[in-house]
């Protein structure tokens, strides 16, 4: 009765394997599962279901062909991200920019389950039940399945922080080893350099050395600076003021955007299911996201009520710490994206599995119930349910693919030996038509981000796209292109008849979309 009612109890994590149990193999392979019914399934393969995507690997086919960003062309997040898509851009130079770009997407769902298996090694010190709760969150979390449809940057920023906290901690102690801790920092700052989110993480780790390891938090300040110095120098000497007011100024003056509160909360849980009810009444969307939280912070506040903090090992002082701090900045940010929740998912998983749970275990034993199947029961019906959710997510269609289809049509309409020039760049690189080997070409892979800079940075202003400044710039690159994609709502007056007279349109891409493609008829002089 002692052994069963010990199923949650922290002490049972001294005698736990160090392998990998059955049960969290399970959980990784339906993960795997997950990712590939939702790569292969319902068109995600050859649609456009982001707009982000095509600027990552957009951004990175341009550096293999030596344009740089900020340079030669604005991108508003930091650059590693271009570096880990390099091989496939390399490779896009002999299968085209489809296979490659596709390539990439599939290569994202691998770092996406690295990711899942990464927190079960962080979490191999703790009992078999711990190990496979932790995997089971982090795996089975909406958002991580949402992040990973396509080429996005939290998969690649979490695999960093995960690698840099399996190296910190030595079971569940803070490692003192100066080469560890110096690593650590390495890998941090390669992830800020992917990512500046990847700050708060570390400074959460910094506190702890500062606390617990006094001679260590500025060893693990040194490898930050040496890791990101070693991403981002090589390209912050060739443009240090656009890279400034890109990756810096602009994010800092981005003005709010993205999903509505309720679906940030709800994403935030990360919880599938909800967010398909939510839509259909939002009322009760509310209420479900009110009562998940009660039960969560329920749990915390049981879980800590008879200890104290110190009682608790340095990985689940750091796992609180860090989801906390996490969460609060992503509620707080002016912007929210779907994809955003993928990066509070690990600090989660790990919270929740090495949380005191004495509370239920000394109720199992008061009522005379077998912990140990009681609760292997009620988590594997959980698990299934929160699987069969996923796989409802993992099936629907893409988030794009109802506005825009990659077709043979579209590819021909779009095939020319000059410039083209698109507000869209994953249509370009899905249609193989991405012109960054023209020379001449206008290289903009994110017109975004382009706005972003222009209007918040050098204008210093929150004007529409109706500035005069803006849509010269972008008048300056349509006269250089023989094609050009846009929705004519981005485009100003000049622009628009500028279009009218030296181009004809051969195709609108849906029926709610806007994007045209225009195709050059005559050289204007003008």
């Amino acid at each position: 009765m002692v052994r069963d009612s010990r199923v949650l109890s922290p002490t049972a994590s001294t005698k736990a394997s160090s392998t990998l149990p059955f049960a969290t193999l399970c959980v990784i392979a339906s993960s795997a599962a997950l990712l590939l019914l939702q790569s292969l399934y319902n068109g995600h393969l050859g649609s456009v279901v982001e707009y982000d995507d095509g600027v990552y690997f957009g951004a990175s086919v341009n550096l293999v062909h030596g344009i740089l960003p900020y340079r030669n062309f604005a991108l508003v997040q930091p650059p590693l991200i271009t570096v880990f898509l390099a091989p496939f851009a390399i490779l896009a130079s002999s299968t085209g920019t489809r296979v490659a770009m596709e390539s990439a997407r599939l290569f994202t769902d691998l770092i996406s389950l690295l990711n899942v298996v990464l927190v079960a090694l962080i979490l191999r010190k703790r009992s078999n039940f711990r190990q496979t709760l932790g995997t089971a969150i982090m795996a089975l979390s909406t958002s991580t399945l949402q992040a990973s449809q396509t080429i996005l940057i939290e998969p690649y920023l979490v695999t960093l922080c995960l690698v840099a906290i399996l190296v910190l901690f030595e079971g569940e102690k803070l490692t003192s080893s100066k080469a560890r801790i110096i690593s650590a920092g390495v890998i941090f700052g390669l992830a800020g350099a992917t990512k500046t989110w990847a700050i708060f993480p570390m400074l959460v780790m910094l506190y702890l050395l500062i606390r617990k390891i006094p001679a260590g938090w500025w060893k693990l300040l040194i490898g930050s600076a040496i890791g990101f110095g070693l991403a981002v120098l090589p390209f912050f000497i060739y443009a240090p003021k656009s890279f400034i007011k890109q990756v810096i100024i602009a994010q800092a003056l981005r003005p709010q955007d993205g999903v509505d509160r309720l679906s940030r909360m709800i994403q935030l849980a990360g919880i599938p299911g909800i967010s398909q009810l939510a839509k259909a009444n939002p009322a009760l969307g509310w209420i479900l996201v009110v009562v998940v939280y009660l039960i969560a912070a329920t749990i915390l506040y049981l879980s800590q009520k008879d200890h104290s903090w110190s009682s608790s090992s340095d990985l689940a002082q750091f796992a609180f710490t860090a989801a906390l701090t996490v969460g609060l900045v992503l509620t707080l940010s002016p912007s929210y994206f779907y994809h955003y929740g993928a990066f509070l998912a690990p600090f989660l998983a790990i919270l929740y599995a090495t949380l005191n749970y004495d509370f239920y275990s000394k109720r199992v034993q008061k009522r005379r119930i077998s912990g140990r199947s009681w609760t292997q029961m009620a988590l594997t019906a959980a698990f299934v349910v929160l699987a069969l959710a996923d796989a409802s997510v993992a099936i629907s269609p893409p988030k794009m693919r109802s506005e825009i289809q990659i077709t043979p049509s579209i590819s021909a309409a779009l095939a020319t030996p000059g410039c083209l020039w698109s507000t869209q760049p994953s249509l370009v690189l899905l249609a193989n038509d991405f012109s960054a080997d023209v020379n001449g070409c206008p290289h903009m892979v994110d017109y975004e981000g382009t706005t972003m800079e222009y209007l918040h940075v050098h204008l210093a202003t929150t004007q529409t796209l109706d500035s005069p400044q803006l849509q010269k710039l972008f008048l300056g690159w349509i006269r250089r292109s023989d094609v050009v994609i846009a929705p004519t709502f981005q485009l100003a007056p000049k622009s628009t008849q500028y279009l009218s007279q030296n181009f004809h349109r051969i195709f609108l891409s849906g029926k709610y979309s806007g994007f045209w493609i225009f195709k050059r008829t005559m050289r204007s002089s003008g």
